[in-house]
């Protein structure tokens, strides 16, 4: 940690962190309208092998897609929580939740071709990529950035060694 007062607190790049894990919470909450606009609506055409709609497996994975996308809602929560509060646990979290982000993709894709038999698309490959790279961006910075390890000191005990740095 240095003590250089420039390179504290939630400035700089870290703002555009927080819009991330802000417009993460929005689409992960669009994702689950949707999906739920699908159950209320198509659901039993869907899963009805009678109809000519049906796709095979559609009947689980859409609730797991649901689940997953559940599942990143709270964690961004608690991620904006411990950014603002700059606490200590947030960049081990922040990456936790790249990593996570990116296992969900992965697993979305999987699911979607291996089980429901959809295509990839060129767009399906564009977006795990994205995801990648912009998840191997943010991870590098917060490991390396002294304004992450001069902010997120809140709760941290005096001696607790802090791998961040």
């Amino acid at each position: 940690m240095t003590d250089n007062p420039k390179l504290k607190g939630i400035g700089g790049w870290l703002i555009v962190i927080a819009i991330f894990i802000i417009f993460s919470i929005v689409v992960n909450l669009f994702a689950i309208g949707f999906i739920v606009m699908i159950f209320k609506d198509h659901w039993g055409d869907f899963i009805n092998p009678a109809s000519e709609y049906y796709i095979p497996n559609f009947s689980w994975v859409l609730p797991v897609e649901l689940g997953l996308n559940a599942i990143l809602i709270p964690f961004a929560l608690y991620l904006l929580y411990l950014f603002f509060t700059k606490n200590y646990k947030f960049p081990y979290y922040m990456i936790g939740y790249l990593v996570t982000s990116c296992t969900f993709v992965l697993l979305d894709q999987f699911f979607s071709y291996h089980y429901v038999k959809l295509p990839i698309e060129t767009s399906d490959i564009a977006k795990i990529v994205r995801q990648l790279i912009w998840s191997g961006i943010w991870a590098a910075y917060i490991l390396r950035s002294e304004r992450v390890a001069n902010t997120f000191v809140e709760g941290q005990c005096k001696s607790h060694n802090n791998i961040i740095n």
